[in-house]
């Protein structure tokens, strides 16, 4: 009866707050940046339904009009007659350094537990571990308040930040006990996992190591967040020691769970699991097909199972390209409800990492690290992309695919002749991203393509531009598809059409992924991510430039090494540090596209011919990466690299 009745509230709180954001959307941007201050101050105050949600979209209706406008913090220190609701709109406006300096002038009265709580986790997000941890304890080293399951789960990640696994595990056990689903086994957050989720017997089972195996795979990725990623692969590396010492007993599966591998022709000590994460976005499904490329490197051995959940696949068709290589198992249809469940307890004992790679050597690097020098070792060697092969044995004869794509070329207004090359920019539509803060700075302005997609309709090409159906819309052209806001829309269409396109525009997104798994030439614009790249020989970049107060730019070196490469993950940890990403300019955009032309059409060396000076500022570029494979294959564009030669290929690099 309780747990319905607080099913039931939970659903009425859902409604409201479901009703507060659509008013939101609808008022907030015509008002005042006072007003809208005030509102998510008072909002903070009487504690409304959805008022963090409320708070992100109130940073997208205040941000176009912040030019000529008090700034933020100074709008908020005078809303003195609300001095606590003011930290926690700082605080989740991600205003993290100003929310600690509001609590620390805070009233000693006003500072109560759930003010220090406050101030540690803007402190964690300032990357300030020890700080933090120091605030949850008082100097003889007792806790300072008592820990509900939230704060414990914190209190043991910071323990792990300062190398206390005892203390830590102390902590998470408090955690687990008041919140079961973070016993649910954990690669990444974009696994989605239920917040009502039943432990299983293995979870149980996997005790202090299956703890500090999740924790450290949560910890690893929360510091990439705050913009201290060097840490990360240590703590991956002590995943993998938990899991290795999981390992040395034998699974307590059941015997319904054991029968049914047993069918499948695997054995326990050979089956590897891959759950959600590396399907519940397009990109990742990408990285599958790198970690399968491992293994047929000879990388990894066992037999893969994908466990298919169908309401966290986010391409199915893409997907289903995998079904030779390892085996799908759909969640519910091939492989009973609590097999399931089983089969992803069992990632502690026999799960591939989604962050980081042990290398045949033993050595511990990022995923993405691997992967780059994957995809390169791939090239050198003159293998197939392995779902290109695959999407052609399965779809080249598929009338249905064949009638259907006919239809929307003649629709379009294209000949069975004509060719085209897919463009897709990355941009807040898909993730409701607010401007200034987490991946926005990946965005990017349309009306840089332009000059790019008239070349290409010059040509006698069409430009087919991919996207989510809300997707900010191009400048009405000529020969120009704006595909992604159109009826023909489906996910087995976003492959077909990259797969049969001349080339494809992108950016460092998921999307792209999928280009790079089919072989496809992509001129690869925008660029800004953390991560070693996993792009073929036929691709060509131009990355965003980071720009310091100074007016200095980062250099290539800067930009792959610590700390600024961990900078790179978060817009307001980019902002905070000084620097701000430039968009490429509409030239470059334009030269990059034209150099991939020119390798799709094979005239490369005329290109290259083209750019004076191309061969010695390769080799000089080559030498400035912090490892030869950091962009896998790829090359950057030649005539970005002659543009800004002078601070790209800078020799010294900037420590702070």
């Amino acid at each position: 009866m309780q747990r319905l009745a607080r099913r039931i509230i939970r659903g009425a709180k859902s409604r409201v707050r479901r009703v507060i954001i659509r008013l939101a959307d609808l008022v907030l941007p015509y008002l005042p940046v006072r007003v809208v201050l005030g509102i998510a101050i008072l909002a903070q105050a009487l504690r409304l339904p959805g008022q963090h949600t409320l708070l992100l979209h109130l940073i997208s209706a205040m941000a176009a009009r912040q030019k000529n406008k008090p700034h933020l913090p100074s709008l908020l220190q005078s809303k003195m007659w609300m001095p606590v609701a003011s930290s926690h709109v700082l605080y989740a406006l991600g205003r993290h350094q100003e929310a600690v300096k509001a609590i620390e002038e805070l009233n000693p009265g006003a500072r109560t537990s759930a003010m220090t709580l406050l101030m540690a986790r803007a402190l964690f997000e300032l990357g300030e571990f020890e700080r933090a941890r120091a605030l949850l304890t008082n100097s003889g080293g007792e806790e300072a308040f008592d820990f509900d399951p939230s704060t414990a789960h914190f209190r043991g990640l910071l323990e792990l930040c300062a190398g206390s696994e005892s203390d830590a595990d102390m902590a998470l056990r408090t955690a687990t006990a008041g919140m079961p689903h973070l016993m649910a086994p954990h690669q990444n957050l974009a696994a989605r996992d239920p917040f009502a989720y039943r432990p299983t017997r293995l979870d149980v089972a996997a005790g202090r190591d299956g703890r500090l195996f999740d924790a450290y795979n949560y910890l690893g990725q929360r510091v990439t967040h705050v913009g201290m990623g060097q840490l990360s692969t240590g703590l991956y590396s002590k995943a993998f020691e938990a899991q290795k010492r999981i390992q040395k007993s034998k699974p307590p599966v059941s015997s319904a769970c054991a029968s049914y591998l047993a069918d499948l022709g695997i054995s326990l000590s050979d089956v590897k699991v891959f759950a959600s994460e590396w399907q519940t976005q397009i990109g990742h499904q990408g990285m599958l097909d790198i970690e399968l490329r491992m293994r047929e490197l000879g990388w990894w051995t066992g037999e893969p199972i994908v466990l298919v959940d169908y309401g966290r696949v986010a391409n199915f068709a893409f997907l289903s390209l995998f079904e030779h290589r390892a085996k799908l198992l759909s969640v519910g249809g091939s492989v009973p409800r609590e097999i399931a469940r089983e089969l992803s307890s069992l990632q502690r004992y026999r799960g591939m990492s989604f962050n980081a790679f042990e290398m045949p050597d033993g050595t511990v690097v990022q995923w993405s690290e691997a992967a780059a020098l994957a995809i390169r070792l791939w090239d050198e060697e003159g293998r197939q992309p392995p779902l290109r092969v695959e999407f052609d044995r399965k779809f080249e004869s598929s009338e249905s695919l064949a009638t259907t794509l006919d239809q929307a070329r003649r629709s379009w207004g294209m000949t069975p002749d004509d060719w085209y090359v897919c463009l897709h920019l990355r941009d807040g539509a898909f993730y409701g991203e607010a401007r200034g803060l987490g991946q926005s700075h990946r965005n990017s302005d349309v009306e840089n393509y332009r000059a790019a997609v008239e070349y290409i309709t010059g040509l006698g090409g069409w430009v087919i531009k991919l996207g989510a159906k809300d997707s900010p819309e191009l400048p009405p052209m000529p020969r120009v598809i704006d595909y992604g806001r159109g009826t023909y829309k489906s996910g087995l269409m976003d492959i077909a059409l990259i797969r049969g396109a001349s080339f494809f525009i992108g950016t460092t997104s998921g999307l792209t992924n999928v280009a790079i798994s089919f072989g496809v030439p992509a001129a690869l614009v925008n660029c800004i991510s953390t991560d070693a790249q996993l792009w073929h020989r036929q691709v060509r970049f131009a990355p965003k430039r980071i720009v310091l107060q100074n007016g200095c730019a980062l250099s290539q070196t800067e930009l792959t090494r610590s700390p600024w490469r961990w900078r790179q993950f978060d817009a307001a940890v980019l902002a905070r540090h000084g620097a701000t990403p430039i968009d490429n300019t509409s030239d470059e955009i334009l030269e990059t596209v034209k150099e991939v032309m020119a390798l799709a059409t094979g005239k490369a060396n005329d290109y290259a011919a083209s750019v004076e000076a191309a061969s010695d500022l390769n080799s000089r570029w080559q030498e400035s990466l912090s490892m030869p494979h950091f962009y896998g294959s790829a090359q950057i564009s030649l005539y970005y690299l002659k543009k800004h030669q002078a601070s790209l290929l800078s020799p010294m690099p900037r420590l702070n």
